[in-house]
């Protein structure tokens, strides 16, 4: 019988194996260099970040009780456990306050740096691995899992399936190989064993199961790449439509393989498309709330004088955030009348909006809620990252607003000082700002750190050792 490593291999599979382990540091432009580095420290402000949340600190609570060797740190967590279960905390820390930024396609289907980034970060610790490592192994892991993702759409809508997870686990082992200098057969390998670990339901989102997904994707594809490693085997040819990884759509004949190979290596890199979430919720709440924060505060409207908010977006958004009256707080991140409720009453949404479960039966908020007319739009020029915000006011008179792109999107990016000022509250609550500021230049001068375990071990005892 011939073992999976003697079949004959796929060209496509070879391909990217090869790119993955080979392409040199130098073929990332300076400004996807930068650009990468901003979500990099988005990332580890979120970990930071979500440990304060209840998910976070269950998560905490099990990766120590889970023991192991203490070779990784768990941010915020004040102690360190092996690779993969720092992995798995890790990834789960990112996306706790569902602050993870992503690269939507056309058909909303999308990819995230959370199912990947903390894996990346969680290894190079363990491997000494330097910022410039870390940059590459981030930049072209997300240019795998976008482009699977690209090549298989319809998989979220017709099959239920939360793609971020179904490509985040083979593209964050490919990252763990080059990271680990795999060579481009066991790099193949660690591929084809994370692709049947990858899972994922968008029947999840609103739960704590979502958030978890991030960090199964980001141990999955690390304990993949160790497996690979030490010489286990998956199907060569598994990015060529097989049994594995394109399984569910494959016999519908969708999958594009030139989506995946064509273009491989040259930039623009798909991770300059992410968009920047602002907001601790889901991105399709992004472009309402900033819309109706600057209706409000440039014209001087009260909520008391508000009779009803109607905002207009297309009907994806309306699928998945058309969630009136919330009865948790991991629904109310997608819940639209939630966070404009909370505009309408706060001014702002941020990660406080969240920590408080009687708010969401609290009896003003609910009146607030109530003010909150969705409109699912079916006009096409209504842009899916946009919306239309009307607010009318009990005299009758009227406002409105248009936002094609949030502040965030990469149609409408923020500045670099934009970036720490949104990260800055994320920080704040677990870190000082002596510490805080180390952490911030580490991030931002990645490319010259020769080694990666100084900034882990800020993130990892945020108050130092001696406070622990």
């Amino acid at each position: 019988m011939t073992r999976p490593r003697d079949r004959k291999l796929g060209g496509l599979s070879q391909q990217v194996a090869d790119w993955v382990v080979e392409a040199p540091y130098s073929d990332i432009p300076p400004e996807t260099v930068e650009f990468t580095k901003g979500l990099l420290l988005k990332t580890v402000a979120s970990m930071v970040s979500g440990s304060e949340e209840p998910l976070g600190r269950t998560v905490l609570e099990h990766a120590r009780a889970s023991g192991g060797v203490p070779e990784v740190g768990v941010v915020s967590g004040n102690f360190r456990s092996n690779v993969e279960t720092a992995s798995f905390a890790n990834g789960v820390l990112a996306h706790a306050t569902e602050m993870e930024d992503a690269y939507f396609f056309p058909n909303r289907e999308a990819v995230a740096t959370c199912w990947i980034f903390p894996a990346i970060l969680s290894l190079a610790e363990k491997l000494h691995s330097s910022g410039e490592e870390v940059i590459a192994a981030a930049v072209f892991s997300f240019e795998i899992a976008s482009r699977l993702a690209r090549a298989a759409p319809g998989m979220a809508f017709s099959l239920g399936i939360n793609t971020a997870t179904w490509f985040g686990v083979p593209a964050a082992a490919a990252a763990a190989s080059r990271l680990l200098k795999m060579n481009p057969e066991q790099t193949r390998n660690a591929m084809a064993i994370a692709a049947s670990q990858s899972a994922g339901l968008g029947r999840q989102i609103g739960t704590d199961a979502h958030t978890l997904e991030s960090g199964h994707s980001c141990r999955a594809g690390v304990s993949s790449a160790l497996l690979a490693r030490a010489g286990a085997t998956g199907v060569p040819d598994v990015l060529e439509g097989g049994p594995l990884l394109y399984g569910p759509v494959w016999e519908s004949g969708t999958v594009d393989l030139h989506t995946i190979s064509d273009g491989l290596g040259a930039p623009p890199f798909d991770i300059v498309k992410v968009e920047f979430k602002k907001y601790p919720g889901c991105g399709y709440l992004h472009a309402p709330v900033d819309a109706l924060v600057m209706l409000l505060e440039q014209e001087g409207v009260a909520f008391d004088e508000v009779e009803v908010v109607e905002i207009e977006v297309g009907i994806v958004a309306a699928k998945f955030c058309d969630r009136v009256f919330p009865e948790t707080m991991a629904a109310a991140r997608f819940s639209l009348s939630f966070a404009l409720a909370e505009v309408l009453l706060r001014g702002r949404l941020d990660c406080s909006s969240f920590r408080d479960e009687k708010k969401l039966f609290d009896a003003r908020f609910r009146d607030a809620q109530r003010r909150v007319k969705l409109i699912a739009s079916h006009d096409p020029a209504v842009n899916p990252e946009g919306c239309r915000v009307a607010v009318v006011k009990k005299n009758g008179q009227r406002f409105d607003r248009e936002l094609v792109a949030f502040r965030g999107h990469p149609d409408n990016p923020l500045t670099l000082e934009e970036t720490k000022r949104v990260l800055r509250p994320l920080f704040e609550p677990v870190i000082e700002e002596d510490r805080r500021i180390p952490i911030e230049n580490m991030v931002l001068g990645l490319e010259g750190l020769q080694d990666i375990r100084p900034l882990m071990e800020l993130l990892t005892f945020p108050r130092g050792r001696e406070q622990v």
